[in-house]
């Protein structure tokens, strides 16, 4: 299957999917996680490991917020050794309404 995993620090990636869901409806393919929002720091950062774990079997498109941001580093460090994991920086609304569309 293929997924879209949306990535940023805060609750803009939950922003996003709720956006897409209103857009396009049902958002089964699509997730998110939020990382700092409740000042949890570094240790918020192992929900990423989780999910990579959870969805090994899955094509994986992730979208991070911020170039070099502690989210993307921490994306592209447990990304390491996985062939099913796509990471785009920078992600912007358009982008993933692109995205989604085409996954459907």
């Amino acid at each position: 299957m293929n997924k879209i995993l949306i990535c940023s620090h805060g609750k803009l990636s939950e922003g996003f999917w709720d956006s897409l869901k209103i857009i396009l409806g049902n958002n089964k393919n699509i997730d998110y996680l939020t990382f700092y929002d409740q000042n949890q720091g570094i240790l918020d950062l192992e929900k990423i490991k989780k999910y990579f774990l959870d969805n090994k079997n899955n094509e994986l498109i992730v979208l991070t917020d911020v170039f070099g941001g502690s989210v993307n580093q921490e994306v592209i460090k447990q990304a390491v050794g996985y062939d099913n994991i796509r990471i785009i920086s920078g992600v912007n609304f358009p982008l993933l309404l692109e995205l989604a569309v085409r996954l459907d």
